[in-house]
């Protein structure tokens, strides 16, 4: 499996989410706003001191008048900036969480897939509350800039009142920082136990709803309930876990604060009784201490807020740094259009298949099957990826091998029965490129060429082989965006709308307009199966597969759609135990069952030893027969 181009580490993370497309000027203007205001409000117990000593205490009216003019403008510049700063800080904030989600999903939907298995409930939490978290370190490197500053500026003030005073303030500082750093190492570890119990159960909730029709239908609904009470619980122990240890965290924190406040304004109160500070001073350094108590409180939240922040940069950086499901074992095969050849439209040269993708001078795309037969369109081995169904026999007979190739030819309708519904998914996944493959495992014909898929790009392969899973998602939106797409303006083709059975659907949903709902669920389970059957027609790739397309449509429908298969004309694979279905097609293929025990593996990590031997071509019968390797 092939990684990720570049590592990606929780620091690229943090800098794509501060500085990238040119967020970083927005970044710095924010948190100088924000210093503005942190030294505003700073400012305020000084002017609050500097009036009580030359206007209140003189009673000079005008000096009043003065100063709290001076007063008003401070809070003026307090207000405007921060509301500056704050607008600045929603716009760096919200592009950089977009810019996570963006690369989070495009790693998650890569052409090539990634290895890292994910529930729809766990995709959700990493490109919601991860991306969340990890974006919001903008707010705190501006926040807790202002709050240096603000300490600073407190200091600065105190030391032309009372150095002793400015002592207790950068010695309370230091304290704090060390002393929560130590603290906040327990956190950190409960806090990432936190967010993945969090994460689990999440999964499981999205899960169980999305299916909680399924779940009631089959009488699993305790069972359903129980699952999640024990994720929910799990999670509930671990954040209590992280709460207990947030809670202590925060009192040491507070502590050290009240206790900074508390010696500054036992020193200013010591130092006025004397007589060495004027009122003025002393009510500006009980203000101060008051702010810088906040102040330290907030800073010694920093390794707290970071921990959280660290943790889903983490979980987020192993997602994108996943390897590729599928390899890409040569040199790929782009999608460069027959009008982009030299500049040359409808060339009829052999370097350019019938799509227009030209394969001139490229290293790899060699032929892998020398047969005669130039009608063989896709080839694929059982017995290598195909999960527990590993093997293939004729219907005529016991025998049982290790590895056979399967030909298909153009316009044929093959039959292939699986022993279990895994051998079903596993083998759609493999002829869609969904599952990892070996070379020569799947290949097809491009100009009279047979091609490993692995030397072609995922996505063109695709476009040439439509395998649908058998689990398809119907996107919210209208029927005829259901089965043409959402791009397509135009209805449906009615004969392939009467191919799927589709018809009665239509009428009962009210008309190609009608919505499907979220992921299809206004519609039966028939009547989804029908819409991809319909969707699948409607493709113009050269090979469709369809996994058990009518298990959940009834007999006299399935028999309609199976007889209009047969007259389409299409290269299909049809994967089924319907004997209707199977009746229709040219010839069956029969997966056998491995000899091994069915548990289900890893295909990232077990294969067939045998995967990477060449198979050896044999003759087909006429009847239900495939080719033994």
């Amino acid at each position: 499996m092939s990684p990720a181009p570049d590592v990606t580490t929780p620091r690229r993370l943090f800098g794509l989410a501060l500085v990238a497309d040119g967020r970083g000027g927005a970044l710095a203007a924010a948190t100088a706003l924000l210093v503005v205001h942190a030294l505003a409000e700073a400012a305020v117990p000084v002017m609050i001191g500097v009036t009580v000593d030359r206007a209140v205490l003189p009673g000079d009216p005008a000096a009043l008048a003065t100063w709290l003019g001076a007063l008003v403008g401070v809070f003026l510049v307090l207000t405007v900036s921060y509301q500056w700063a704050s607008r600045l800080m929603v716009s760096v904030y919200g592009y950089g969480e977009q810019s996570l989600r963006h690369l989070a999903l495009s790693r998650i939907l890569r052409p090539r897939l990634s290895a890292h298995r994910l529930t729809p409930g766990e995709t959700l939490t990493y490109v919601t509350s991860d991306t969340y978290r990890v974006a919001g370190v903008a707010w705190s490197v501006a926040q807790q800039c202002a709050t240096l500053a603000s300490i600073v500026g407190a200091s600065l003030v105190m030391l032309a009142v009372s150095p002793v005073a400015t002592a207790v303030v950068l010695v309370s500082t230091v304290v704090t920082l060390v002393v929560m750093r130590v603290v906040s190492r327990p956190l950190e570890r409960r806090g990432y136990a936190e967010q993945r119990a969090a994460t689990e159960a999440g999964a499981v909730a999205a899960d169980f709803m999305s299916g909680f029709r399924v779940l009631v239908g089959i009488g699993a609904r305790d069972e359903a309930v129980r699952r999640y009470a024990a994720a929910s619980g799990a999670s509930r122990v671990a954040a209590t876990a992280a709460g207990r240890s947030l809670a202590g965290y925060e009192a040491v924190s507070a502590t050290i604060a009240a206790g900074t406040t508390t010696v500054l304004a036992g020193a200013a109160a010591w130092l006025a009784a004397d007589g060495q500070i004027s009122v003025g001073e002393l009510v500006t350094v009980l203000g101060l201490a008051q702010l810088v108590g906040g102040d330290l409180a907030y800073a010694g939240s920093f390794p707290a807020s970071w921990v959280h922040k660290i943790a889903s940069a983490r979980r987020l950086a192993r997602l994108v740094d996943a390897e590729d499901l599928v390899d890409a074992a040569g040199p790929v095969v782009s999608a460069t259009r027959r009008s982009d050849v030299q500049g040359v439209a409808g060339d009829d040269s052999p370097d350019v298949d019938s799509r227009g993708i030209d394969v001139r001078g490229i290293d790899g795309f060699a032929a892998v099957d020398d047969s005669p037969d130039d009608d063989v369109v896709l080839t694929f081995r059982t017995g290598a990826g195909t999960g527990p169904g590993n093997g293939a026999t004729s219907t005529s007979t016991s025998t049982s091998t290790a590895r056979s190739t399967v030909r298909l030819r153009r316009g044929e309708m093959l039959g292939v029965r699986p022993p279990d519904s895994g051998s079903a998914r596993e083998l759609s996944r493999v002829l869609g490129l969904r599952s990892p493959v070996a070379r020569g495992d799947v290949t097809i014909r491009v100009d009279g060429t047979q091609v490993d898929a692995l030397d072609l790009d995922p996505l063109d392969y695709r476009r040439r082989v439509v395998s649908f899973p058998h689990r398809h998602t119907i996107p919210s939106g209208t029927l005829r965006e259901a089965v043409s797409g959402h791009e397509a303006g135009a209805l449906p083709e009615l004969d392939l709308v009467d191919a799927a059975a589709l018809h009665d659907t239509v009428l009962e949903a009210g008309g190609w307009d009608a919505q499907v709902g979220e992921g299809g669920r206004r519609l039966s389970g028939g009547q989804r199966q029908r819409i991809g059957v319909a969707r699948a027609l409607h493709t113009t790739a050269d090979v469709l597969v369809l996994d058990e397309p009518t298990s959940a449509v009834d007999t006299v429908t399935e028999a309609r759609v199976a007889q209009a298969l047969a007259r389409q004309g299409r290269t299909l694979v049809v994967v089924s135990t319907s004997p209707v279905l199977l009746g229709a097609c040219d010839r069956v293929v029969d997966l056998e069952p491995s000899t091994e025990p069915t548990t289900h593996r890893d295909p990232t990590t077990h294969r067939d030893p045998a995967a990477d031997r060449d198979p050896a071509p044999a003759p087909l019968t006429r009847e239900t027969s495939v080719e033994h390797g």
